[in-house]
């Protein structure tokens, strides 16, 4: 869900790994300061837009453009492709799953939730700690830090500079601004809120 999403969000991710027996140097635990949407379902609910209220710019791309978010698409890419070959015959579904005929992959399955998160837990910091970024415009600032051509250490850098938007929040936070909104009307006899007084 949403909130699941934003909790993971700010919670230790070092902590997150440990329970899987992954180190890692992730040190991410604040909410980014502008999301990009594509108008999916839960991005368009009222839920979602009271995420403004804690100070996060909310952009949405027009639907059916993944032109328009192409690193996104890009990193789910990356990321099955990492995971996909060494799951075969486990459950992983393939390029003919809907043709007539074609086996029935859930028949394969033989993953359990943890050891599935495990998994894409891998890829994302192999994703983000050791592979190489060989196109990424760096600046002569970054060249003389010597920051590494690696997602983890150009972020890492880039949380030193001077306007980044990241939001600190709390799990509680979270909770209380996507918890449902109604408005209600005060009278001489109470609080009316849906027709109840």
């Amino acid at each position: 869900s949403l909130e699941d999403l934003l909790v993971n969000m700010v919670s230790d991710k070092k902590e997150w790994c440990k329970k899987f027996g992954i180190q890692t140097e992730w040190n991410t635990d604040k909410l980014p300061g502008v999301f990009l949407t594509d108008k999916g379902r839960e991005y368009v609910s009222e839920r979602f837009s009271q995420l403004t209220d804690m100070g996060i710019t909310v952009i949405e791309l027009p639907p059916y453009r993944p032109d328009l978010k192409g690193p996104i698409e890009k990193f789910f890419d990356l990321i099955q492709e990492s995971y996909k070959p060494m799951l075969k015959g486990k459950g992983v579904i393939e390029k003919d799953f809907q043709k007539r005929g074609s086996h029935d992959y859930q028949l394969d399955a033989c993953l359990t939730i943890h050891e599935f998160e495990k998994i894409v837990l891998h890829c994302i910091i192999h994703y983000n700690e050791k592979r190489i970024l060989k196109n990424f415009p760096y600046d002569e600032e970054m060249l003389q830090a010597h920051v590494a051509p690696f997602a983890s250490q150009i972020f890492t850098f880039g949380l030193t500079k001077e306007g980044v938007q990241l939001i600190e929040a709390t799990k509680e936070e979270i909770h209380l601004t996507l918890l449902p909104r109604t408005t209600g009307k005060f009278a001489r006899t109470g609080l009316k809120v849906n027709k109840m007084r």
